[in-house]
């Protein structure tokens, strides 16, 4: 039996014959399973890919050749293949194995990749650059069924065919993204017809396939005589997502990313929760809105499930869209559903609204559309890491005219500023786009308190009055400032003021906090350039304010992957540095 920790394994898997390449697709597949299985994380995609990863490794000379992934999800088995099974357990630890592509960790990823359609661009770029140095090395790219049908894709596919650029485009067709695939070229993909080549070759990109992407003598083949030819070209498989493990293959969008789970059985481990996750918060209250007026309209790109989505898109389909991995078409879609009188929800990624900020500026701002963008995962993701941090929204938000931009507290704030917004939006006083920030994981909320009328959300509030340090925290930096008051024996000390809208900047209040005290601290969950501490020190500037301002943030670096607590120790958010800062 071959061994994954074999030192040179890499360019050992190029000698083996068949029967040792399916030894290894069963060890990989068998790593892959009982690791995750242990530490929670992605699951399916990866298993779906192993007879592709050992197949692609056997093939090409992966020292000169670019293997170039999309997204992460569906290269664990290249990671155990190249010099990195020995640390696989420490995949998405702090200081351990990235979760995704990184050309810091090994020189084995010719990309790194985090957001998915990227490497049909890359591959291209590569391949180029190689054509000068005629050195032979190749370029493939492995995509899936459900990123090929992105803007940018679609863009690499236009230029890759008239390019005459050799490479080699592995479509993973697996019907899945992190959902079902979405669109009307899925409906080709399933069928495998006539018409998918034509498709391709239209784009003067040589067809092959659909073939059984399990097969590995059949990938082997196939790979072997793609490697021989020049040009661009495709080969589409046909794949499992899940592939080797029952309950990955039949439920396929949990076991995405299933948790902890036992590992012969696939059988997840419940997880006792009593808290709501913001995700559901969102879901819930969307539902409610959907339910009680036709005109709330709820978009997606391919994040339903993750964005808490999935009954109001099975209940209401006139009036929530999954428009699949489309982050540029989600916002402007918005806008136009904005200019018939819609009540507009964009439920997005922070991390993947970056993909769409052309869109932001020209198609909704600039037209004061009132696009409500409800902003999930917003500040530190945790295990996914750099390419996943939502920390860059209030920076890359905060300089566009005409928005309003919101970071409740906690989970009912969040669920009241939403009702706010409609009732807003029914009295025809909501007349730009907003922006509402909201962390991943468990709010403080066990159940929903339903549409019940409250005091205004829309403003700052003066939580706590002390006596010399006043605190001015957003979002879920609150966590951090309770804990830290609960702790001090001298806690009359302190102020603490609620900044729910960090824009437009409520001036008069922000200087009056100053003021009044001696110290202020302020905290966000975004970066400090261009953030929110940023601009009150701005303000304090201008006011000539005397006493001493701290801006807590994230720093002018990458934030790696771990658990958000030790993340935001490592940015010295915590309640040790308060303490510090205070004593």
């Amino acid at each position: 039996m071959k061994n994954l920790n074999e030192q040179d394994l890499p360019k050992a898997i190029s000698t083996y014959n068949i029967e040792a390449l399916a030894q290894l697709v069963v060890l990989v597949r068998e790593r892959i399973i009982e690791t995750i299985a242990k530490k929670g994380g992605h699951l399916g995609a990866s298993l779906g890919t192993v007879e592709l990863s050992v197949a692609l490794h056997h093939v090409f000379d992966t020292e000169i050749d670019q293997l170039v992934w999309d997204v992460g999800h569906q290269a664990y088995g290249h990671k155990l293949l190249t010099g990195r099974a020995q640390d696989f357990e420490s995949i998405r630890d702090f200081d351990g194995l990235s979760g995704f592509l990184s050309r810091a960790e090994s020189k084995y990823d010719s990309f790194g990749a985090g957001h998915s359609s990227t490497s049909i661009s890359a591959a291209m770029g590569m391949a180029l650059s190689q054509k000068f140095k005629n050195n032979g090395a190749q370029a493939v790219a492995i995509i899936g069924d459900a990123s090929i049908v992105s803007g940018m894709a679609f863009e690499a596919l236009n230029h890759l065919g008239d390019s005459k650029a050799d490479v080699l485009v592995i479509l993973n067709d697996n019907a899945m993204g992190i959902d079902p695939s979405v669109g009307a070229l899925k409906d080709h993909f399933s069928k495998g017809s006539s018409s998918i080549q034509s498709f391709f070759e239209s784009f003067k990109i040589e067809y092959s396939g659909p073939i059984d992407g399990h097969d590995l003598s059949l990938l082997l083949e196939s790979l072997k005589a793609l490697k021989s030819l020049k040009g661009p070209r495709l080969l589409h498989l046909k794949t499992i997502k899940g592939k080797g493990l029952y309950a990955a293959e039949k439920d396929q969008v949990t076991y995405h990313a299933p948790g902890k789970f036992q590992p012969q059985t696939g059988q997840r481990f419940e997880i006792k929760k009593s808290f709501l996750k913001y995700q559901e918060i969102i879901g819930e209250t969307l539902f409610e809105l959907c339910n009680k007026a036709s005109n709330v309209k709820v978009i997606t790109p391919a994040m339903s499930t993750g964005s808490g989505l999935s009954k109001v898109l099975i209940e209401f389909p006139q009036q929530c869209f999954d428009v699949g991995i489309a982050e540029q078409h989600a916002v402007t879609l918005s806008a136009g559903l904005a200019t018939q009188g819609d009540f507009v929800c964009c439920v997005i990624y922070s991390t993947f609204l970056q993909r769409a900020y052309d869109q932001i500026i020209h198609d909704v701002a600039i037209q004061k559309l009132p696009v409500v963008f409800c902003i999930d995962r917003a500040g530190l993701v945790g295990n996914d890491g750099p390419t996943h941090h939502g920390v860059f929204d209030i920076a890359y938000l905060s300089c566009i005219p005409n928005i309003e931009i919101l970071s409740p507290a906690n989970g009912q704030e969040l669920q009241h500023l939403l009702f706010e917004l409609k009732a807003a939006h029914e009295q025809g006083l909501l007349n730009h786009p907003v922006a509402l920030r909201y962390p991943r994981g468990y709010s403080e909320l066990k159940n929903l308190e339903g549409h019940v009328k409250i005091k205004s959300m829309r403003q700052n509030e003066w939580l706590k009055k002390g006596e010399s340090v006043g605190i001015i925290a957003s979002g879920s930096m609150h966590k951090i400032v309770d804990e830290f008051i609960a702790q001090r024996s001298d806690n009359e000390r302190f102020s603490v003021f609620n900044l729910r809208v960090l824009k437009p900047l409520h001036s008069d209040e922000i200087i009056t906090f100053l003021k009044a005290h001696q110290t202020v601290i302020t905290l966000e969950d975004g970066v400090l350039k261009g953030g929110i501490g940023q601009s009150i020190k701005q303000l304090a500037f201008d006011q000539a304010y005397q006493g001493k301002i701290y801006c807590k943030g994230i720093e002018d670096d990458f934030v790696p992957h771990g658990t958000t607590s030790i993340l935001f120790k490592n940015q010295n958010i915590s309640v040790d540095a308060l303490n510090v800062l205070v004593d």
